[in-house]
């Protein structure tokens, strides 16, 4: 199939310092500050190959200003992509803990819902409000910790973002009325996702195509682990120490992941240089936002994080229709963590212990997903990009995942649906979650190499993904406010299998665009526009 839009070599796409210290200042600098608010990945080629931002480069000008600092060679031991191994792997794998830990924290509170209603006199659906804040939180959250890293660099946002969610996960467990739950809930999310946003930067500021791939995938994994490993340990602290002791093995959890932190190196060529021209008194590369008040600094950042997104969210139907599918299947998956136990209480009279439980089918059903994908590249991606090596191959041919984990999702949704209702062995509906997991993520995968395919060469791929996480997050927080209600007023059976049917309708979103997409695209007032500039 051939395509106006030329691919390019398979690439994760974060915050890069190894390339010149130009900072990003226009809409075509945008994939210099997202990551994988998460993570953008563009592709051609197997999953393995991943483009070289690592590269030392020479001193250039940057907006205008002629700065003398820059990497000693190509072997100079401050350029992270010239550490040791155990260097870069520590500088990674404490990131990726701590993305894990903050999601975690996401569904850990539903646990104490039922104790919240009994010691705050609420109803169940006011006790639901500080879980669906603190997932708006990441969404916000997320608008802003990207940028930030950038500016100022990957350390100083795990050094602060962690304490201050720490801080307001304290406030949580003082509170004494819902207010003050949801307040400090919401706070919480929005330091929470310091670490997920500025992860990705760290990862391809250490390591080169070759080397990015695992670390790579594996984080990009924790923050769909994170959700489906929390009910497991929730479901134990809450019945046994109370609702406010799972605030305190939260501060645990999150202090043994930051602690770390204190050891981790500064890894953002622009912080590196800045701190190394200030030692030698030559010129240091520039700020963003040097020159401009308080207030053009702050309209700066928010039209490249927040005005950008939303504008593209409205006006691009690909942008559009894909981040509705992705964005309605996390809203399913956190829906789920306020439903399933209701289900699983009613139709198998679970104790709190075996239902936290349960829900490590999610996180099988990930990992699996992430297997199913790596797969996917070597058997079949790799061959066919390598005979049509020549060729212009459309961006499309990246949502073959997005079909396979589209028709998981229905199905998964359906057979929970009447395994719950007729009382099939527990193990069926188990494996109901973790197919609808591994789903969930091939889609996601699928759809953010997709974006990053079509987008990258207008550079507007960080845009994509932040209206895609804004989105996101917006139904994630919604979903969980009616879904129980919905289970309890048209059953279990009825109430999956009208999910269900709504996903079957969504799941047609991939094969629509792979036989029409590119026909879709030309007709884009975006890629009119950007075509006419061109020329």
């Amino acid at each position: 199939m051939s395509c106006d839009i030329p691919q390019r070599p398979l690439a994760v796409h974060m915050p890069n310092s190894h390339d010149s210290y130009t900072p990003f200042t226009s809409e075509g600098d945008l994939e210099k500050q997202k990551g994988f608010g998460h993570v953008s990945i563009v592709s051609r080629g197997s999953f393995e190959s991943i483009k070289d931002f690592s590269r030392p480069t020479s001193s250039v000008p940057s907006a205008g200003v002629h700065s003398e600092v820059d990497w000693d060679g190509p072997t100079d031991p401050e350029n992270p992509y010239n550490w040791s191994a155990g260097k870069k792997t520590f500088n990674m794998l404490i990131p990726s803990f701590m993305s894990l830990v903050t999601t975690l924290i996401s569904s850990a509170y539903v646990a104490g819902i039922p104790l919240i209603q009994q010691d705050l006199h609420v109803s169940f659906e006011l006790a639901l409000l500080p879980y669906s804040a603190y997932i708006l939180g990441l969404g916000i959250g997320a608008i802003f910790f990207g940028p930030c890293s950038e500016v100022f660099g990957r350390k100083m946002v795990y050094m602060v973002s962690i304490p201050l969610c720490g801080l307001f996960i304290v406030g949580t467990g003082l509170s004494s009325n819902i207010t003050g739950l949801i307040f400090c809930r919401l706070f919480s999310g929005i330091f929470g996702i310091g670490p997920v946003s500025a992860a990705p930067g760290t990862i391809m500021d250490m390591f080169t195509r070759e080397q990015a791939a695992l670390p790579t995938a594996l984080f990009v994994l924790t923050p769909f682990l994170g959700p489906g490993l929390a009910p497991v340990i929730a479901s134990y602290v809450a019945p046994w120490k109370g609702w406010k002791w799972l605030c305190w093995v939260e501060i645990m959890i999150l202090a043994v992941s930051w602690l770390p932190a204190v050891f981790l190196s500064e890894t953002n060529k622009l912080i590196i240089l800045q701190r190394r021209a200030s030692k030698v008194g030559l010129a240091a590369p520039p700020s963003p936002v040097v020159g401009k008040s308080i207030g053009g600094a702050v309209m700066h950042y928010l039209n490249i994080t927040l005005f950008l997104p939303l504008r593209m969210l409205v006006t691009e139907s690909v942008v559009l229709c894909f981040s509705v599918y992705v964005a309605f299947n996390l809203a399913l998956l956190y829906s789920f963590f306020a439903a399933f136990e209701y289900v699983w209480l009613t139709s198998y009279h679970f104790t709190e212990h075996h239902i936290g439980l349960t829900f490590l089918g999610i996180a099988i059903g990930c990992v699996f997903g992430l297997i199913l994908l790596i797969v996917l590249a070597v058997v079949h991606t790799k061959p066919y990009f390598a005979k049509h090596a020549n060729e212009d191959i459309a961006p499309e041919f990246r949502l073959i995942p997005a079909m396979i984990g589209g028709c998981l999702l229905p199905c998964s949704l359906f057979l929970y649906a009447w395994a719950s209702y007729y009382k099939v062995h527990w193990v069926v509906p188990v494996l109901a979650e973790a197919m609808f997991a591994c789903g969930n993520f091939m889609v996601f995968m699928a759809v953010v190499v997709y974006f990053s395919d079509v987008y990258t060469r207008h550079g507007v791929v960080a845009s994509t993904l932040a209206a895609n996480t804004l989105l996101r997050y917006i139904l994630a927080s919604a979903f969980p406010l009616f879904s129980v209600q919905m289970f309890q007023k048209l059953g279990v059976q009825w109430a999956a299998s009208l999910l269900g049917f709504l996903s079957i309708v969504l799941a047609c979103m991939p094969f629509v665009f792979y036989r029409w997409g590119p026909a879709l695209r030309k007709r884009s007032a975006y890629f009119r526009s950007m075509l006419q500039a061109e020329q």
